[in-house]
């Protein structure tokens, strides 16, 4: 099982990740050089799916959670921009979401190179 405090947690990994969703959407429109960034629900859909899929020992705190939160937006959201500008973007609205939903003041050297994953483990 979860520890007990990530249930204080739920509203605002949702919210949070609603917000950054709404806020890609808005300000990071397609052009003919990024007409792949196109977001929809399914990137809001893949977030809370990557967040479902972990099993609770590999999240052991509150803190760890929040890493793999920022790594399953990167993973849908970031990874998809093509230049400094538009993921200078994206870290500063994870910067602001993390304040102002989960009242954290991390930089962002503390989630960019966040890495999550099960490859090192055997079958």
């Amino acid at each position: 099982d979860f520890p007990p405090d990530f249930q204080a947690l739920a509203n605002p990994l949702v919210n949070g990740t609603l917000t950054v969703y709404q806020d890609i959407q808005k300000a990071l429109l397609p052009t003919p050089s990024k007409s792949h960034y196109t977001f929809n629900l399914r990137d809001l859909a893949k977030v809370i799916q990557g967040l479902l899929m972990v099993e609770p020992k590999h999240v052991p705190d509150s803190k760890s959670l929040l890493r793999l939160w920022t790594h399953e937006c990167s993973k849908v959201f970031r990874d998809r921009l093509i230049d400094e500008i538009d993921r200078n973007w994206y870290d500063h609205k994870i910067i602001e979401v993390l304040e102002n939903d989960f009242g954290k003041a991390w930089t962002a050297d503390m989630f960019v190179d966040v890495v999550w994953g099960d490859f090192l483990q055997g079958p």
